[in-house]
């Protein structure tokens, strides 16, 4: 079972759908990006806080499990 640990308790991503997931998957994207484009004011921490990088790692591998067509994140 993979389960994503987050301040708020664990969310088992297995339950979530394959759409629910892809949707995450592009958040954790769109927040990087949002970083590497304003380095002096990196709002979400993508790159200095490692759960982000566990998090889209751990839906990534889901997705692969349920063979879905996604674009993965180049860190």
């Amino acid at each position: 079972m993979s389960d994503a640990t987050l301040d708020r308790g664990t969310m088992d991503i297995q339950q979530l759908s394959t759409y629910g997931l892809l949707m995450l998957y592009q958040a954790v994207r769109l927040a990087l990006d949002e970083d590497d484009t304003n380095p002096n004011d990196r709002l979400f921490q993508v790159r200095e806080n490692s759960d982000w990088r566990r998090w889209s790692d751990e839906i990534a591998s889901e997705l692969d499990h349920r063979g879905a067509s996604y674009s993965r994140i180049v860190w």
